[in-house]
């Protein structure tokens, strides 16, 4: 019942902000869309990937979210606990009746519902403007030759590519499913890291770079992850973001819609659930009850 009162109060808050600023919010919005668009319409028409620009460029921003969305989980649970300890803001929430956990759970809630509301608003509008970019054009004379010199180069790079024709493929079970296994996977991983910076304080680099990996790890994603030796599977299943990524993408790109639930991905998915959850609220009560012994859980 606390966590429903404490989600509550959040979910007031951010429209109250919201409403308040609201130029500013949809101004940002803009902003976001057409830097984008621009950016990946930038770089690929660089290239010269013709007609297939619109596939690869929303396989790229794709991953690009997925990894902007780990980075921002991860970052409420580092940098943001060390900036409310800064600004007196983490004294009042544990003055709070329903604890620590209880209130990172509802503001991680809000805050991940409007980045996916967020992100797909931005990934929509470059789906709709790659693809209406690439339906006319055609594939240029370097990329034809290529893929005409080298024919089973070319099948073998399109069965291990994620990219489709630049459609987004929303199939709301699958993608509401693998949102919200994908939302505890990073939940759990971040509350560990939260552990860490309530004992050690001063981990920012670290957790920086952590950060950062994980986005390189959901840029680069794919399902030809299953064709490397089988320890580096294990070390990228282990990974929280590898398997949702992979998903995601299927899902997203491939409109495989409900078949996901039956690929190893889904079921390595499910075991980093299991895994980084609870470890994650262990290891976060733990650190956090032996900085109460100490005296120093808000000392930064």
């Amino acid at each position: 019942m606390g966590f429903f009162l404490v989600l509550k109060a959040e979910v007031l808050r951010t429209i109250i902000i919201s409403r308040r600023y609201w130029f500013a919010t949809l101004t940002a919005l803009f902003v976001a869309c057409i830097m984008f668009t621009g950016m990946f319409y930038g770089f690929l028409a660089g290239i010269g990937l013709g007609a297939g620009m619109a596939g690869i460029a929303i396989e790229r921003a794709l991953g690009l979210i997925i990894g902007i969305f780990a980075f921002s989980m991860v970052g409420m649970f580092s940098s943001g606990l060390a900036g409310m300890a800064r600004s007196g803001e983490l004294e009042q929430v544990y003055m709070s009746p329903h604890g620590l956990i209880t209130n990172f759970m509802a503001r991680s809630t809000v805050s991940t519902i409007l980045s996916i509301v967020t992100w797909t608003v931005i990934l929509s509008f470059m789906s709709a403007s790659f693809t209406r970019a690439s339906a006319n054009a055609a594939p240029t004379t370097e990329a034809a030759s290529v893929q005409a010199a080298t024919p089973l180069a070319a099948a073998d790079t399109s069965q291990h590519s994620m990219k489709g024709d630049g459609t987004l493929h929303a199939d709301p079970l699958p993608v509401s499913v693998l949102f919200f296994l994908t939302y505890f996977s990073m939940t759990g991983f971040g509350f560990m890291i939260g552990g860490l910076v309530l004992v050690f304080k001063q981990v920012g680099q670290i957790a920086v770079l952590l950060r950062f990996a994980l986005m390189a790890v959901a840029w680069t994603a794919s399902d030809s992850l299953y064709n490397l030796h089988p320890v580096l599977q294990w070390i990228g299943h282990i990974v929280p973001v590898t398997d949702a990524a992979i998903c995601l993408k299927l899902v997203l790109l491939r409109g495989i819609g409900t078949d996901v639930f039956t690929h190893m991905s889904f079921y390595c998915l499910i075991a980093n659930v299991a895994i980084w959850t609870p470890i994650g609220l262990a290891c976060f009560k733990a650190m956090e009850n032996w900085a109460r012994s100490k005296g120093t859980l808000g000392a930064f």
